[in-house]
């Protein structure tokens, strides 16, 4: 994921949130981004939900009792050890709400470089007392927090709070909740919702960001002609840094797969990956390869080098590994995804549903327990990804009923995926 510096989250203090909560965000020009150019880094950072969390379950936020209890054991590099500085800064100051507002930025943004949702409880518990706060800079970070933990009810409310209050002037704020709520009801299948709120955004600012905002809203309810001109703006405009533009083509790549275009669609994830390395790039590109049977090249590019795999890759370098038949690699990676999944089920964060359902799925060929897994998700979010895997497990498990119920979804929302078109044209009969 495309990600800010910290640098920029805390030098530029009117550049509140710096999007720290999200998929995929172009870092961008400091100075430009948090003077004139900060919507860009604020809709990229909202564009597409959660990476961490992706496939999620309804989930109840993990907060650590206290500084002493032990929850696991990070990595000792250097943004970790600086965010351990500060939260022992803000232990020794538990009333320094500027101190406090800062950690949970960087605990939030940790988080999503990690590929660890229980950063988010820290975020949470670091803002103690304020949590239930009405300053919109809290209630922001509040609604960042419960949608990044896809308690998107809530955090909707705390966004249309905000918007309200900040409807009469402060564009900063009012830009940055509207893209959020865009960027929910999206996730949650609301696409009539996200257009107002893109409309909303635009006619603040009619800019690329507002256009890219109606642009994703149109594609994903089957509008094709929105792809054109942003390659065409991708192509032509040069003043565009590096993670913008690696951020246009993971939107492009996006937009190309659910119209079934995957030869152009795998071009703009590998020009994505060239400019910006980032890990929702990396794990959308290895699903389009999975997909065409090119497990192989599915970990190269998951290029997992790191001594802590995040789950996301993990996942998807056991599914590769299983393709391949190397049962040896395969045997501990598939252990310690199953490990990891029965962890955050015991924290109650059971916040993996789509990578449970593919598992279930594919490795443990039980597709009725895939099916209720994908159920769960499905009601929780309803991204492309969630409503493929839905597909896929009715289908396994010849469930009419659950592909009928997709049918509906489609035919009331608009969405359009030429991968779910195709698997629902190869519908069997029920039980």
């Amino acid at each position: 994921m495309f990600e800010p510096s910290a640098a920029l989250c805390t030098t530029y203090a009117h550049c509140t949130t710096c999007a720290p909560y999200t998929a995929r965000t172009p870092a961008g020009r400091v100075g430009a981004v948090c003077e004139t150019w900060a919507v860009w880094v604020i809709w990229a950072a909202v564009f597409c939900l959660s990476f961490i969390l992706a496939g999620a379950a309804q989930a109840k936020t993990f907060v650590p009792k206290d500084d002493a209890e032990i929850v696991e054991t990070v990595s000792s590099n250097a943004a970790l050890q600086g965010l351990k500085r500060m939260r022992t800064a803000l232990a020794r100051d538990p009333e320094n709400y500027e101190l406090a507002t800062r950690v949970a930025r960087r605990l939030i943004e940790t988080s999503r470089t990690e590929g660890d949702p229980r950063y988010l409880g820290y975020a949470q518990a670091a803002l103690g007392k304020w949590w239930q706060g009405s300053a919109l800079e809290l209630v922001l970070l509040r609604a960042t927090i419960r949608q990044s933990v896809h308690e998107f009810d809530a955090a909707l409310g705390d966004l249309k709070q905000l918007t309200r209050k900040q409807s009469g002037g402060g564009q900063g704020l009012l830009t940055q909740a509207l893209l959020t709520q865009a960027t929910i009801e999206q996730v949650l299948g609301r696409y009539g919702d996200a257009q107002k709120s893109c409309e909303a955004l635009n006619s603040i600012d009619s800019n690329l960001i507002a256009q890219a905002c109606l642009a994703d809203v149109r594609s994903l309810q089957g509008d094709a002609s929105v792809i054109d001109p942003l390659r065409a703006r991708l192509e032509s405009d040069r003043g565009l840094d590096a993670s913008t533009q690696a951020w246009l083509h993971t939107l492009l790549a996006e937009m190309l797969e659910r119209r079934a275009q995957t030869a152009l669609a795998e071009q703009h994830y590998f020009a994505a990956l060239k400019l910006a390395p980032d890990l929702y790039t990396r794990a959308a590109l290895a699903d389009l390869l999975l997909a065409q049977g090119r497990a192989q090249q599915a970990i190269e590019v998951l290029a997992l080098s790191e001594k802590s795999i995040p789950d996301v890759l993990l996942l998807r370098q056991v599914l590769a590994l299983h393709t391949l038949g190397r049962q040896a690699q395969l045997t501990p990676a598939l252990a310690e995804l199953r490990s990891r999944l029965n962890a955050a089920r015991e924290r109650g964060a059971n916040l993996h549903g789509r990578e449970e359902a593919r598992l279930l799925l594919v490795l443990d060929k039980d597709p009725r327990a895939a099916l209720i897994a994908a159920q769960k998700n499905w009601a929780v979010q309803k991204e492309p990804a969630d409503t493929l895997v839905l597909a896929q497990a009715a289908l396994a498990a010849a469930d009419r009923k659950t592909i009928e119920s997709i049918k509906q979804f489609v035919l009331q929302t608009g969405f359009y995926d030429q991968r779910l078109n195709d698997l629902l044209a190869a519908q069997g009969p029920s039980k």
